[in-house]
């Protein structure tokens, strides 16, 4: 009734795809959901793509490299909501202390992490993005601010929301009416 309208979506997982494989899998599915906006009542020149966690780094990486979406033939969105990601710089993540699982999703190889990373791929002002973080864990708010500040440098709207709540549940409850 508000005139909005929520687009669920899936992408293949890490260790069979990297996740340059997954962000093309988001890009054909905004693709495929844009084409058939008009059929579902809805305007396609007016999506947000949002993403939590694995998910938050994959619209980053849209955002940052739109190459990828325009390739599956998405057309331009409005913005980028990334819920609470810890890899926008993979390549700064891989090569420190990090999470077992960015082993399997990342790899070894540096030049793997350079391609996949939201941050090294930004080279232009994005669209505008609001990177909502924890700040119960130590690396996403920290990683979130250098995003943003290399975005606002090329001239992007970007806002970082530190929230204190865990990672799951900024999942669970951003967007309910509440503070």
């Amino acid at each position: 009734p508000l005139g909005y309208a929520l687009v669920s979506v899936n992408y293949r997982l890490v260790p069979q795809v990297h996740p340059l494989e997954q962000a093309g899998d988001v890009a054909n599915a905004l693709s495929y959901a844009q084409s058939h906006a008009a059929q579902w009542g809805l305007d396609p020149s007016r999506f947000v793509l949002m993403g939590h966690s694995a998910g938050g780094h994959l619209v980053a990486l849209l955002n940052a490299s739109p190459s990828i979406a325009a390739s599956a033939l998405a057309q331009p969105w409005l913005g980028t909501v990334d819920l609470d990601s810890a890899a926008y710089n993979v390549v700064q993540a891989m090569s420190g202390p990090h999470p077992s699982l960015f082993d399997d999703a990342f790899g070894d190889d540096p030049a793997d992490w350079f391609a996949a990373s939201p941050y090294q791929q930004l080279s232009a002002a994005t669209e505008p993005m609001l990177l909502v973080c924890s700040t119960q864990r130590n690396e996403s708010c920290p990683q979130a601010n250098a995003f943003a500040q290399k975005d606002d440098a090329f001239g992007a709207y970007v806002d970082v929301l530190p929230i204190d709540d865990s990672h799951g549940d900024i999942n669970a409850t951003v967007g309910l009416n509440n503070d």
